[in-house]
């Protein structure tokens, strides 16, 4: 009795190489959704920890988003306000591009002069940017992982 060839599902039924594609994928959507959840968290509790105010999806009126260099953003995330002394703060995470091109990246702004971010000013991977007065620090397309943007705001 023959049943065709080895793995290949019949019309309507899955073989094994389809399902370890499914499950494949499966888990590398969990792992993205995971870390996603991992990384809201930590933020939130830093904020909460330096009496910043998480905020989520939102940015506060004060921040000139649409006309900074990712004021196309598709969505804002973790994003996180406050004062330091008197320095106003805001970082997020957010969603550029479109289509295949789309990608995250973290901002960094702090009203008045980038002389508050320090060392990673001379960073060449680093991107600041000035916008009424407002300074930006970036890196393009990345999101600056969690231990490092917590380092970096606590020197501002």
């Amino acid at each position: 009795m023959y049943h065709g060839a080895m793995g290949i599902g019949t019309a309507g039924h899955l073989g094994w190489l389809e399902y370890v594609f499914v499950a494949a994928f499966v888990c590398l959507v969990v792992r993205s959704l995971v870390r996603e959840r991992v990384r809201s968290k930590r933020i939130w509790q830093f904020a909460r920890s330096t009496g910043f105010t998480y905020i989520g999806a939102a940015l506060p009126a004060s921040f000139p988003l649409e006309e900074t260099s990712v004021g196309r953003t598709q969505s804002i995330q973790n994003a996180v306000a406050g004062c330091k002394g008197n320095t106003e703060l805001v970082f997020f995470d957010c969603r550029l591009g479109a289509g295949k091109h789309t990608y995250s990246q973290t901002v960094v702004a702090v009203r008045g002069s980038g002389e508050y971010f320090g060392l990673p000013r001379f960073d060449i991977s680093v991107t600041n940017e000035r916008v009424e007065d407002w300074t930006l620090m970036y890196r393009p397309g990345q999101v600056i992982p969690a231990e490092e943007l917590e380092a970096l705001v606590s020197n501002v």
